[in-house]
């Protein structure tokens, strides 16, 4: 997808109408996303899934107060994302999701998920472990498993750390190597994406990271 487009396309889905609902959390008894690990081949390893919580204040919880407006700040970040993001429907299915997600959490002043003019929030983790739901949706289960064992596999202590780590171990791939092909598709793609500042904070994206995955899904 060209970046021009990808970004004035994630601009447009973006202006939510202030007096809209925000879409309900998932049930905690309704599947969201892959199936269980029951549902998979014998064997298949998945990443762990968490349930999604939904905050106090928050637009989920019904309390009056907070928009759901998606703010400036979190569309930038979110058209930085473009080397990650392959179609249209791949982005409408990044914003839908992130957008479900946004609502459970308190976004007032001094939110931790927004973050400040000088202090990274936590929703650049979530847009980007969403992004790489969205983008690479067979690939996404082994990076949220990389990262869920980042701690004890992993020399990496900040997000940039483990992106720039992810192109060094081999990986399996099937006779005609196209396996191995898109993880480094998928890893410069990431490269692509680090900045400055942004959130570099690796155990951010690992505390995110089972609940991205009872997003993500084998198309």
């Amino acid at each position: 997808m060209e970046p021009t487009a990808y970004a004035r396309l994630v601009a447009n889905l973006a202006g939510v109408d202030p007096g809209s609902a925000p879409a309900p959390p998932p049930h905690p008894d309704t599947p969201t996303g892959r199936g269980p690990a029951e549902d998979r081949p014998a064997g298949e390893r998945v990443p762990t899934r968490a349930l999604l919580d939904v905050q106090d204040g928050s637009s989920a919880s019904g309390a009056a107060g907070d928009p759901i407006d998606i703010t400036p700040a979190e569309v930038r970040f979110a058209q930085r994302l473009g080397p990650l993001v392959k179609s249209p429907r791949a982005t409408e299915r990044l914003l839908n999701t992130y957008r479900l997600i946004r609502s459970t959490r308190h976004v007032g002043s001094r939110s931790r998920f927004l973050g400040g003019e000088h202090v990274p929030g936590e929703c650049q983790a979530v847009l980007t472990l969403l992004a790489i739901a969205a983008g690479y949706p067979l690939l996404v289960d082994r990076l949220l498993l990389a990262l869920q064992d980042a701690d004890r596999t992993s020399n990496a202590g900040t997000w940039s750390q483990f992106v720039a780590a992810l192109a060094d171990p081999p990986v399996r791939s099937d006779p005609a190597g196209a396996a191995q092909e898109q993880w480094l598709t998928l890893a410069r793609a990431l490269q692509e994406c680090l900045t400055p500042d942004a959130l570099d904070d690796l155990d951010v994206y690992r505390r995110w990271g089972p609940i991205v995955a009872r997003f993500s899904f084998t198309p």
